[in-house]
């Protein structure tokens, strides 16, 4: 197979290397049980991330809205500018079961989770969950971005 260019990458194409290179796994549905801990993001020094703490709901609603995102690209035509990269590497790491994310990767999140929030097709339970997320993700922003330098 012909790999393909990593400035134009769509789902099918990272999801068929991903195979290919026994990355992929298939999904297991999140239980609906919740749990809760504090802090929402821990800081960590390694590589300017941040571990989100998410419960099975939150993360079950945030692989939906990656995933969605990577599939409007899927279906956009040819000449659609692709999602930025860092949509790519927020899916790898939640198809990995890994909630640490740089600065870069949690401003997707927010981008795509605000999109998601204000879309007139979002289903109304998942609408509180992704304003929760917004909501982790900007009070923590401001704790961590005086600690960690934009790349």
């Amino acid at each position: 197979m012909r790999r393909p260019s990593t400035d134009s990458i769509s789902y099918r194409d990272l999801h068929s290397l991903s195979l290919q290179n026994g990355l992929a796994t298939p999904l297991q549905p999140f239980s609906t049980s919740t749990h809760l801990s504090a802090p929402a993001m821990i800081p960590s020094s390694r590589h300017h991330e941040s571990a989100l703490d998410l419960s099975r709901e939150e993360q079950w609603v945030l692989h939906h809205v990656i995933l969605d995102r990577m599939e409007l690209e899927a279906r956009a035509p040819a000449d659609t500018n692709p999602p930025p990269v860092a949509v790519y590497r927020v899916f790898e790491k939640l198809e990995a079961g890994t909630h640490r994310f740089s600065r870069c990767e949690r401003q997707c999140l927010r981008d795509e989770l605000d999109r998601y929030a204000e879309a007139a097709d979002t289903p109304e339970r998942d609408r509180p969950i992704a304003e929760r997320l917004l909501d982790k993700l900007q009070r923590t922003e401001s704790t961590s971005s005086a600690a960690e330098p934009m790349p």
